[in-house]
Protein backbone atom coordinates (compact mmCIF):
# COMPACT_ATOMS: atom_id res chain seq x y z
CA UNK A 1 0.00 0.00 0.00
CA UNK A 2 1.55 3.44 -0.88
CA UNK A 3 1.04 6.44 1.02
CA UNK A 4 0.75 9.01 -1.89
CA UNK A 5 -1.09 12.23 -2.02
CA UNK A 6 -2.11 15.45 -4.38
CA UNK A 7 -1.28 13.25 -7.41
CA UNK A 8 -2.77 10.72 -9.73
CA UNK A 9 -0.93 7.74 -8.41
CA UNK A 10 -2.47 8.89 -4.60
CA UNK A 11 -4.97 6.35 -4.21
CA UNK A 12 -4.61 4.91 -1.35
CA UNK A 13 -3.90 7.43 1.42
CA UNK A 14 -4.09 6.57 4.19
CA UNK A 15 -2.29 3.03 3.90
CA UNK A 16 -2.80 1.99 7.62
CA UNK A 17 -5.90 2.50 7.83
CA UNK A 18 -6.38 0.04 4.20
CA UNK A 19 -4.35 -2.46 5.86
CA UNK A 20 -6.94 -2.39 9.18
CA UNK A 21 -9.72 -3.14 6.63
CA UNK A 22 -7.34 -5.99 5.32
CA UNK A 23 -6.56 -7.48 8.79
CA UNK A 24 -10.31 -7.55 9.18
CA UNK A 25 -10.64 -9.47 6.39
CA UNK A 26 -7.83 -11.97 6.61
CA UNK A 27 -6.23 -14.30 9.04
CA UNK A 28 -2.89 -15.56 7.20
CA UNK A 29 -1.30 -13.00 4.88
CA UNK A 30 1.56 -10.50 5.88
CA UNK A 31 0.33 -7.00 5.47
CA UNK A 32 2.45 -4.00 4.27
CA UNK A 33 3.02 -0.26 3.94
CA UNK A 34 4.71 -0.05 0.40
CA UNK A 35 6.04 3.03 2.11
CA UNK A 36 4.48 5.40 4.34
CA UNK A 37 5.70 9.42 4.13
CA UNK A 38 7.41 9.60 7.73
CA UNK A 39 8.30 13.23 7.92
CA UNK A 40 5.16 14.36 6.20
CA UNK A 41 2.89 13.36 10.12
CA UNK A 42 4.04 13.13 13.27
CA UNK A 43 5.67 10.20 14.29
CA UNK A 44 3.58 9.10 17.14
CA UNK A 45 0.54 9.06 14.86
CA UNK A 46 2.50 6.63 12.90
CA UNK A 47 3.27 4.80 15.63
CA UNK A 48 0.03 4.51 17.03
CA UNK A 49 -1.94 3.71 13.89
CA UNK A 50 0.91 0.69 13.15
CA UNK A 51 0.55 -0.76 16.23
CA UNK A 52 -2.93 -0.67 15.72
CA UNK A 53 -2.81 -2.59 12.88
CA UNK A 54 -0.66 -5.12 13.84
CA UNK A 55 -3.06 -5.74 16.86
CA UNK A 56 -5.77 -6.32 14.30
CA UNK A 57 -3.84 -8.74 12.09
CA UNK A 58 -2.22 -10.76 15.26
CA UNK A 59 1.13 -9.47 14.42
CA UNK A 60 1.26 -9.87 10.63
CA UNK A 61 2.21 -6.30 9.67
CA UNK A 62 5.43 -4.81 7.72
CA UNK A 63 6.01 -1.36 8.04
CA UNK A 64 7.41 0.28 4.90
CA UNK A 65 8.49 3.16 5.75
CA UNK A 66 10.37 6.38 3.48
CA UNK A 67 10.34 10.06 2.77
CA UNK A 68 8.58 9.81 -0.46
CA UNK A 69 9.58 11.87 -3.07
CA UNK A 70 7.63 15.14 -4.56
CA UNK A 71 7.75 18.40 -2.78
CA UNK A 72 3.96 18.71 -3.76
CA UNK A 73 3.53 16.32 -0.90
CA UNK A 74 5.45 18.19 1.69
CA UNK A 75 3.43 21.70 0.84
CA UNK A 76 0.23 19.84 1.47
CA UNK A 77 1.37 18.94 5.10
CA UNK A 78 2.65 22.19 5.72
CA UNK A 79 6.33 20.41 6.05
CA UNK A 80 9.32 22.22 4.60
CA UNK A 81 10.88 19.94 1.78
CA UNK A 82 14.35 20.87 2.56
CA UNK A 83 13.56 19.94 6.27
CA UNK A 84 12.59 15.94 5.21
CA UNK A 85 16.08 14.03 5.94
CA UNK A 86 16.65 15.32 9.41
CA UNK A 87 12.50 14.83 10.44
CA UNK A 88 13.00 11.24 8.99
CA UNK A 89 15.81 10.27 10.84
CA UNK A 90 14.26 12.43 13.95
CA UNK A 91 10.84 10.48 12.97
CA UNK A 92 11.92 6.98 12.38
CA UNK A 93 14.01 7.04 15.91
CA UNK A 94 10.90 7.79 17.75
CA UNK A 95 9.41 5.32 15.66
CA UNK A 96 11.55 2.24 16.42
CA UNK A 97 11.62 3.23 19.71
CA UNK A 98 8.08 2.59 20.62
CA UNK A 99 7.82 -0.13 18.34
CA UNK A 100 10.92 -2.17 20.33
CA UNK A 101 8.81 -1.24 23.49
CA UNK A 102 11.73 1.55 24.57
CA UNK A 103 11.01 5.13 26.78
CA UNK A 104 9.47 7.57 23.59
CA UNK A 105 11.56 10.57 23.31
CA UNK A 106 8.60 12.84 23.91
CA UNK A 107 7.88 10.89 28.10
CA UNK A 108 4.21 9.78 27.05
CA UNK A 109 3.60 6.13 26.76
CA UNK A 110 2.35 4.34 24.14
CA UNK A 111 -1.26 3.64 23.98
CA UNK A 112 -1.57 0.13 22.99
CA UNK A 113 2.08 -1.94 22.10
CA UNK A 114 2.53 -3.67 18.79
CA UNK A 115 2.10 -7.61 18.96
CA UNK A 116 5.11 -8.07 17.74
CA UNK A 117 8.19 -6.67 19.51
CA UNK A 118 9.42 -4.83 16.80
CA UNK A 119 7.35 -4.66 14.19
CA UNK A 120 9.23 -5.18 11.30
CA UNK A 121 10.58 -2.02 9.25
CA UNK A 122 11.36 -2.00 5.60
CA UNK A 123 12.99 1.12 3.96
CA UNK A 124 12.11 2.17 0.67
CA UNK A 125 14.69 4.28 -1.14
CA UNK A 126 15.68 5.85 -4.61
CA UNK A 127 18.74 7.91 -3.72
CA UNK A 128 22.01 6.37 -2.53
CA UNK A 129 21.27 8.70 1.02
CA UNK A 130 18.07 6.92 1.36
CA UNK A 131 19.75 3.45 0.84
CA UNK A 132 22.08 4.27 3.76
CA UNK A 133 19.86 5.57 6.23
CA UNK A 134 17.98 2.50 5.31
CA UNK A 135 20.84 0.68 6.14
CA UNK A 136 21.15 2.24 9.18
CA UNK A 137 18.00 2.30 10.60
CA UNK A 138 15.19 -0.31 8.80
CA UNK A 139 15.91 -4.20 8.89
CA UNK A 140 15.39 -4.10 5.09
CA UNK A 141 15.34 -2.44 1.97
CA UNK A 142 12.70 -2.03 -1.35
CA UNK A 143 14.43 0.10 -3.69
CA UNK A 144 12.89 1.64 -6.97
CA UNK A 145 13.83 1.67 -10.34
CA UNK A 146 14.05 5.18 -10.62
CA UNK A 147 17.89 4.99 -9.41
CA UNK A 148 20.23 7.05 -11.12
CA UNK A 149 23.43 5.64 -9.79
CA UNK A 150 23.07 1.77 -10.41
CA UNK A 151 26.48 1.18 -10.30
CA UNK A 152 27.41 3.34 -7.05
CA UNK A 153 24.28 1.44 -5.50
CA UNK A 154 26.06 -1.93 -6.32
CA UNK A 155 28.74 -1.17 -5.23
CA UNK A 156 27.13 -0.04 -1.82
CA UNK A 157 25.07 -3.34 -1.73
CA UNK A 158 28.15 -5.75 -1.79
CA UNK A 159 30.32 -4.21 -0.05
CA UNK A 160 28.15 -3.01 3.18
CA UNK A 161 24.31 -3.01 2.68
CA UNK A 162 24.66 -7.07 2.39
CA UNK A 163 26.81 -8.63 5.08
CA UNK A 164 24.83 -6.09 7.59
CA UNK A 165 21.63 -7.66 6.78
CA UNK A 166 23.05 -10.96 6.25
CA UNK A 167 24.16 -10.61 10.40
CA UNK A 168 20.42 -9.55 11.26
CA UNK A 169 17.89 -11.48 12.76
CA UNK A 170 16.35 -13.82 10.65
CA UNK A 171 12.30 -12.68 11.08
CA UNK A 172 12.79 -9.93 8.65
CA UNK A 173 15.06 -10.97 5.10
CA UNK A 174 13.51 -8.36 3.53
CA UNK A 175 15.16 -6.34 0.44
CA UNK A 176 13.65 -6.04 -3.17
CA UNK A 177 13.75 -3.93 -6.28
CA UNK A 178 10.68 -2.24 -7.54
Amino acid sequence: MPDNHCMDDGFCPPPLTTLAAFARETKRIRLGTGIIQVPTMHPRRHLEEACIVDQMSNGRLTLGVGMGGHELEYRAFGVPYKECGKLMDQYLTFIKKGLAGEPLPDGMALAGPPVQRPIPIIGGTKSLAGTERSARITDGNIATNHMDHEEQLAKFWKEWLSPRWRSMDARCPNSSCL
